[in-house]
């Protein structure tokens, strides 16, 4: 209870406000965006190997990864597009291939083996239906055999890795 300064008397205190439901509904949807963000990106900024590396820890994973001095260079096909048949219908299939070049190897001397390799991608994607091109379960198999007809063609040793950068189907 409140005392009115003016008049003297006593007055009922003013009743608390309700919190409204839209209030509450929005409060539960940003802490659950919040929860949901935690999650997602949690584990990319808080793990341990988010933090960053100094010395011969640096210097190894630059190594490794293609980084530093001696970074690999990167060379990509144009894309390639062929046919898959899917039943009676064809389809397209637009695949981008990149490679890591192996240490010592310039990228105008891969360049000279790359139609040898566009081709072996060529001949192992028509092989393929539709089906085998776009399914989820088999996409590791297609990507580690097309991988190993490719870098036979161009030569294993000139290559450090091989990326399949764009796989679209139509």
């Amino acid at each position: 209870m409140s005392e009115d300064a003016d008049e003297g008397t006593v007055s009922p205190a003013p009743a608390p406000k309700k919190k409204s439901s839209l209030g509450i509904i929005i409060g539960v949807v940003v802490a659950a965006a919040a929860a949901g963000g935690g999650a997602f990106f949690g584990p990319r900024f808080l793990s341990p190997g988010a933090a960053p590396k100094h010395g011969a820890e640096a210097e190894e994973e630059e190594e490794t990864s293609g980084g530093g001095h001696g970074a690999a260079s990167t060379v990509a096909f144009q894309p390639i597009v062929v046919d898959v048949r899917g039943g009676d219908d064809v389809h397209h299939l637009k695949v981008v291939l990149t490679f890591e070049l192996a240490a010592g190897t310039k990228p105008e001397d891969f360049e000279k083996f790359s139609p040898r390799g566009r081709e072996a991608a060529i001949v192992y994607l028509r092989s393929k239906s539709f089906d085998d091109v776009t399914s989820p379960e088999k996409f590791p198999e297609l990507s580690a055999e097309l991988t190993e007809k490719v870098l036979l063609a161009v030569g294993k040793k000139r290559v450090k890795r091989m990326m399949i950068t764009d796989f679209v189907t139509q």
